[in-house]
């Protein structure tokens, strides 16, 4: 999966599922693309961070997803969150 960050049209990442572990890649792993997500740094970072659903970044076109109608559902599926984001944050003493 290629991730297009819109903000940085020179930055692209990608993605490598294959289990039991996942890949970040910053250089083209040499693989063809799957799916493309695109979007700006601060959708996604936010949907990462379980305060905006994927959902609603895709009804509001700030992450868009591109590929076949099988890998989009998956994708949607997947969650995306980080395991932190139910973590509260902590207030800061002032």
């Amino acid at each position: 999966m290629r991730i297009d960050l819109l903000d940085h049209k020179r930055q692209k990442f990608w993605w490598l599922i294959q289990q039991p572990e996942a890949e970040l890649c910053r250089k083209h792993p040499g693989f063809d693309e799957d799916l493309v997500v695109r979007g700006r740094t601060e959708s996604l970072g936010r949907w990462h961070a379980g305060e905006a659903s994927l959902a609603a970044c895709l009804r509001d076109q700030t992450i868009e997803i591109e590929g076949t109608p099988k890998l989009v559902r998956a994708f949607r599926g997947l969650g995306g969150t980080s395991p932190f984001a139910k973590v509260q944050r902590a207030v800061a003493n002032r």
